[in-house]
């Protein structure tokens, strides 16, 4: 039972601010989650219809736009990656649905610095090799003797927003 308890209060609880300042608390809210979860179609589609507001105490779920006569009312249950809805709220990822929140993990590892340009087996020119590492440590890559780990949105909007 408290692992049916645990697990429910996991994947229906929504994160509220704490009254006192103090930091986030999770919070059971009846008939919130009746509402779906907003994941558009495509890049086109109207956004989600909801959003939780917090004031004065309260919780109240509010439009974010006109909504028409029998459209259901969704909102973003979690800024997340299809992963992380699925860990956290068992929300199942839908292949014809573009979740705008996904990344795209890349690694790379210090032999990067030594590629040949056209992939073969050739030992770049030092001067390749100093410039791929000055490059590198410009934008963060401190520590080339360590893989870099970074990820990229999936969503061409935001990866460009972000460039």
């Amino acid at each position: 039972l408290s692992n049916w308890a645990l697990a429910t209060v996991a994947m229906r609880s929504f994160t509220l601010s704490c009254a006192s300042g103090n930091g986030d608390a999770l919070a059971l809210i009846p008939f919130l989650d009746v509402l779906n979860h907003w994941t558009p179609n495509s890049y086109d589609d109207l956004p989600w219809a909801c959003c939780l507001e917090e004031a004065d105490g309260e919780v109240r779920m509010v439009a974010d736009r006109d909504i028409s006569a029998g459209e259901e009312l969704t909102h973003v249950y979690s800024e997340a990656s299809d992963a992380r809805l699925l860990c956290q709220y068992a929300i199942l990822p839908v292949a014809s649905r573009v979740n705008i929140f996904n990344e795209a993990a890349i690694v790379l590892g210090p032999s990067v610095l030594h590629t040949a340009h056209d992939c073969s087996q050739a030992e770049p020119h030092q001067d390749l090799i100093d410039a791929r590492s000055e490059a590198f440590a410009h934008h963060g890559w401190v520590a080339q003797d360590q893989p870099l780990f970074f990820s990229l949105p999936t969503d061409k909007k935001t990866l460009l927003a972000t460039a």
